[in-house]
């Protein structure tokens, strides 16, 4: 019997160190877990915080017991922190996660993600146990991203995708009155990126911006869409007379040079505004009528602005169109030269011979130079076609005389 009693003393010392070891064991992992864990009753009162709360909250271990979890969540998130607290209470299933953020004891406040899962019915628990992890590193990240997607690199002003997106909220919403449209392209900035380099030519775009939205009132805004484009939304106009009174604003602005690099650097403007003409226009009609008007600005002699209007937009098309054409006309060799003898009459021998440019158009057939000369000069690719011409001439020449 002694020895029954004995062997039944050794087993019982034997499982109560083994159960010693196994909370050791769950405390140190517990206590040296990179996520808070924290116990609250189904009234949402702490029961008891992991150490790691002090790592991530800057709180003392037993700080925070007693005190309610939802005091810690930041007014904008309580809500609806609290109710996936009552949805793992009140519906059975697997855990709930939900983030919000967690105020510090220096009353900042750490993004967090909260996993929620239900033990009030387990005795050695009777409690909502909160895993709680710092996602500070991930959400910084995600703004990282999230800037880059909707803003210019080198401006840090709305990107075109940002623009876009800020008409079409401005276009369906109610309050946002009258709106309109400015489509700005920098005169003659391709000589400044020839001249001076790209990198003059990017600190030049990044003080135009700046002054651009020195202009605009409180609620506009200005983007980049790209290369030297950049464009103004206007909200809330009391009536359609702001949009030109912005425009002439902008337009003085851009008169006092810029110094950049020890330059002074002059550059204008072409203007295009658009407003709501048939109360329909989605937010790409709107950019492109403002683009039209801006290219019917730059045909009467730039740095001015120019008012859309549908009476005068059909040609103004018709050009931008055949300038679009005659940048891929370049690239895909679509230009073919022909050439004229000049015949001395005394002799009749050939003297020299004039060369005829002439453009291949893939749907407008063969088009003469006064069909597209004027838009080659004015776009400033009259430039690359001439020295086209020259060298193909030269080559046909050359080729002749062997």
């Amino acid at each position: 019997m002694l020895t029954d009693n004995q062997s039944l003393n050794r087993r019982l010392e034997a499982n109560a160190s083994d159960l010693a070891k196994r909370e050791q064991h769950f405390h140190a992992l517990v206590q040296n877990s990179s996520d808070v864990i924290t116990l609250i009753d189904r009234h949402g009162a702490i029961q008891y915080q992991s150490a790691s709360v002090e790592r991530i909250l800057g709180y003392g271990e037993t700080e925070l017991v007693g005190k309610s979890f939802g005091e810690l969540v930041h007014p904008d998130d309580r809500t609806q922190a609290l109710r996936k607290i009552d949805e793992a209470i009140n519906i059975m299933g697997p855990p709930i996660a939900t983030e919000c953020r967690l105020r510090r004891v220096d009353d900042s406040y750490c993004p967090a993600e909260v996993t929620i899962t239900n033990l009030l019915e387990l005795p050695a628990v009777r409690g909502l146990v909160l895993n709680t992890r710092d996602v500070s590193e991930r959400k910084a990240l995600e703004e990282k991203l999230t800037h880059q997607a909707f803003h210019d690199s080198l401006t840090s002003l709305p990107n075109r995708a940002a623009f876009r997106i800020g008409l079409d909220h401005a276009l369906h919403g109610a309050s946002e009155g009258r709106i309109a449209v400015l489509f700005l392209d920098l005169d003659d900035f391709k000589a400044v990126n020839d001249t001076l380099g790209h990198d003059t030519g990017d600190r030049l775009l990044v003080a135009v911006g700046a002054r651009i939205a020195s202009t605009l009132r409180p609620g506009d805004t200005v983007a980049r869409l790209g290369g030297d484009e950049f464009a103004v939304l206007l909200k809330k106009m009391e009536d359609e007379q702001i949009a030109q009174r912005v425009a002439e604003r902008i337009t003085r602005q851009l008169v006092p040079p810029f110094a950049i690099d020890g330059k002074e650097i002059s550059i204008r403007a072409s203007i295009g505004i658009a407003g709501l003409v048939t109360g329909q226009e989605a937010a790409d009609d709107l950019i492109r009528n403002a683009d039209v008007a801006m290219y019917i600005a730059k045909s009467k002699g730039k740095a001015r602005f120019v008012q859309y209007e549908a009476s005068i937009a059909g040609a103004a098309i018709e050009r931008m169109e055949l300038e679009h054409d005659l940048r891929s006309a370049l690239q895909e060799k679509q230009f073919v030269l022909q050439y004229e003898p000049v015949i001395m009459l005394e002799s009749g021998a050939i003297h020299s011979v004039e060369a005829l440019v002439r453009w291949n158009h893939p749907r407008r057939g063969v088009l003469a130079p006064v069909d597209f000369i004027g838009v080659a000069e004015q776009s400033g690719l009259i430039v690359e076609l001439g020295r086209w011409v020259l060298q193909q001439a030269a080559r046909d020449a050359r080729r002749w005389q062997v």
